[in-house]
């Protein structure tokens, strides 16, 4: 098990996996993806640091309207940057069939209506760590660490006046 998930994780394959009997191709995880998905995340309510059931439900029961992003972060995850940046043509069909028109899809915004309106919370949750544990989260932030340091570290110009000058 460990030796596979090794080997497609360093060959680059795609993953695929069903979503509501519609399978996608989860492309590897590229930086501008995990970008994206941060982005997301900054649209989330503050959850309160407690440990009291009560107020968990009570936070939960009043701020559940602000979680749509959750589909949203999902779905990018299955996506990935690439083809979320590219709206798809669809065709649409009316009267039988005798009426055709083009039609651009938001792909992000039909899986994440999917899923929200499909999944449990608990399957969602399943199906994001699962999709979050390909995306070297380790390897980003290892980057930006080091480049931060590099920043800091960088001689900064130092402005000097001579005695009785302003």
């Amino acid at each position: 098990m460990i030796e596979k998930r090794v080997s497609e994780t360093i060959l680059q394959k795609d993953k695929i996996i069903k979503v509501l009997g519609e399978s996608y191709k989860v492309a590897p995880p590229s930086t501008a993806t995990l970008i994206l998905v941060s982005e997301e995340l900054a649209n989330a309510p503050d959850i309160p640091k407690t440990e009291d059931n009560t107020k968990v439900l009570q936070w939960v029961l009043a701020n559940a309207r602000h979680c749509r992003f959750l589909g949203d972060v999902v779905s990018i995850l299955i996506l990935g940057a690439k083809r979320i940046k590219v709206p798809r043509e669809k065709i649409e069909t009316k009267l039988f069939g005798l009426i055709k028109k083009k039609v651009l899809v938001d792909e992000k915004k039909e899986l994440a209506t999917k899923l929200l309106l499909e999944y449990s919370s608990k399957e969602l949750y399943e199906l994001a760590s699962s999709l979050l544990e390909r995306m070297e989260v380790g390897s980003f932030f290892g980057i930006t660490t080091f480049l931060m340091e590099v920043n800091l570290l960088k001689p900064k110009k130092v402005v000097t006046t001579q005695s009785g000058q302003q």
